[in-house]
């Protein structure tokens, strides 16, 4: 296989792939802009989201509202909000839709946490506190309630690549999975609803300021690999 440049644009890190105009072929997503793949097998450099601050790092792809076409998430470097770009027009319009502007979002993903039929956002602050916290969609992405999964200040972990959802003990529930950069050990939130049954415990409240509802999940943090020595700060 040869190795070669397809595109001089790129963003910091993540660079999700998918078809995002929905043309049967597999392009690539970078927050503030996007590469489409062409008939050829070549890239042309099309218009993403225009962010209101920070860098795009951690970009991730789903249909946040429900309209059968690829939204794009977005976490951002050197700023704290946490944004989904809407997709339109086929992919040639895209509209910066605010999550959250607490924290620095530093690690993203989505998935349907709460099993209503929507795509929920979680979210891992790094290089402050290293607070975690579920956005649960309302519905269309047109508004959210912030849920704490761990409330930060850990000599655990910060969150540079990381919160990542996945059913690492395979009881049919998403668990979220996180490494760490300064911070650096491997940790675990452990959603324990077994066999994938939702808990009736009311452990967590909207802090998002609109009406509570509870999303029915527990966590449980749990170290998977301890600290390592520290790396320079980035």
């Amino acid at each position: 296989m040869a190795l070669g440049s397809i595109s001089a644009t790129t963003n910091q890190e993540q660079v999700p792939t998918s078809d995002v105009d929905g043309d049967g072929d597999t392009d690539i997503h970078l927050g503030s802009e996007w590469l489409r793949q062409e008939s050829t097998g070549t890239f042309s450099t099309q218009s993403g989201v225009a962010v209101s601050g920070g860098e795009p790092d951690r970009v991730v792809l789903a249909d946040i509202d429900g309209d059968g076409d690829l939204d794009v998430v977005i976490g951002v470097e050197f700023g704290q909000p946490l944004v989904w770009g809407e997709s339109s027009d086929g992919a040639q319009a895209w509209t910066e839709r605010v999550i959250a502007t607490d924290v620095d979002y530093f690690s993203v993903d989505a998935a349907d946490l709460d099993r209503d039929g929507d795509v929920d956002v979680v979210g891992g602050a790094h290089q402050g506190n290293g607070e975690v916290y579920v956005c649960e969609n309302n519905g269309d992405g047109a508004s959210w309630v912030t849920h704490t999964v761990d409330p930060g200040n850990s000599s655990l972990i910060d969150h540079h690549d990381g919160t990542q959802l996945v059913d690492m003990d395979l009881d049919g529930d998403l668990d979220i999975l996180s490494i760490g950069w300064t911070k650096r050990s491997l940790t675990m939130y452990e959603n324990p609803a077994i066999g994938g049954v939702r808990s009736t415990s009311p452990d967590w409240s909207g802090t998002g300021g609109t009406t509570h509802r509870r999303m029915r999940l527990r966590w449980r943090q749990t170290s998977v690999e301890g600290p390592k020595s520290h790396r320079p700060q980035r």
